[in-house]
């Protein structure tokens, strides 16, 4: 058997950012679009008993099968985001991405929304934080944002494989069709993730020790799940559906220490 397989694609990107200060504050605001096409292109042949001293297909005189396989998905999308430093101390950036696929379904509603806010406050740095010569930083941070694992190709689509059939009235095969793959579902949505996030940074004695701490929550609704279906529907045995929720929470923290720090080396753990 012999697999030729070409895969390619086309990513465009544009955005265009401005930076400005207002009353002590310091802003960037970035717009801007993408435009991505993944495709691949699959041709599997089959043969068998080959001629002797052939080792190509051209040899085979047997059970020769030619199988085709395409995939093309389109996905488009927008983003605006803002930047805010106030005195080098706090800092904000928030913003929203929209994106649109080949792959949801026709009754999905189209566009789906990220929004994200991410916040930073050095707080070692006001002048009324109490001052020690052993801690070189404070830190805490909080964020949120949202993410997306988009449908396969075709789980939304409906489509056919074609079947040769024997009919008794007729003394060649004849062409069918079968529904191929699973079953589409039009109504199919991206599955979202949504979490939250809060932590700090601890760093002492000139950040040879740092510290940092971070809990978070997230959930996940709209998953992507394989149901079966009753056989006696006469098509596939399964179809995607947006069927269940997820969630979990946990925290994580770290420990860093500066050993060993020399002109030309230094050693962390």
């Amino acid at each position: 058997g012999v697999t030729v397989q070409a895969p390619g694609g086309t990513t465009g990107t544009g955005s265009l950012s401005a930076t400005w200060r207002r009353f002590g504050v310091n802003g960037t605001t970035t717009a801007g679009g993408q435009y991505q096409l993944e495709q691949l292109r699959r041709t599997d042949a089959t043969g068998a008993v080959l001629l002797p001293g052939t080792a190509s297909l051209n040899g085979a005189s047997a059970r020769f099968t030619v199988n085709e396989f395409n995939t093309r998905v389109v996905t488009i999308g927008g983003f605006l985001e803002q930047r805010f430093d106030v005195a080098d101390r706090f800092f904000v950036t928030g913003g929203l991405r929209a994106d649109d696929a080949s792959v949801f379904g026709n009754q999905s509603g189209g566009w789906v929304y990220y929004p994200f806010v991410n916040t930073s406050y050095v707080v070692s740095e006001e002048d009324w934080f109490p001052k020690a010569d052993w801690l070189s930083s404070l830190r805490v941070r909080g964020a949120f944002g949202r993410s997306s694992q988009r449908p396969g190709f075709r789980q939304a689509q409906t489509f056919f494989d074609r079947q040769s059939v024997n009919l008794a009235s007729a003394v060649d095969n004849q062409p069918a069709a079968t529904v191929g793959g699973p079953v589409g579902n039009a109504e199919l949505r991206p599955e979202i993730t949504s979490e939250w996030e809060g932590g700090t940074e601890l760093a002492l004695f000139s950040n040879r020790v740092t510290f940092d701490v971070t809990g978070y929550r997230r959930s996940t609704r709209d998953m992507l799940v394989s149901r079966d279906l009753a056989p006696s529907l006469g098509v596939a045995n399964n179809q995607f559906v947006n069927l269940s929720q997820m969630s979990t929470r946990g925290l994580e923290a770290s420990v860093t220490a500066q050993i060993l720090q020399l002109r030309n080396f230094a050693f962390n753990q």
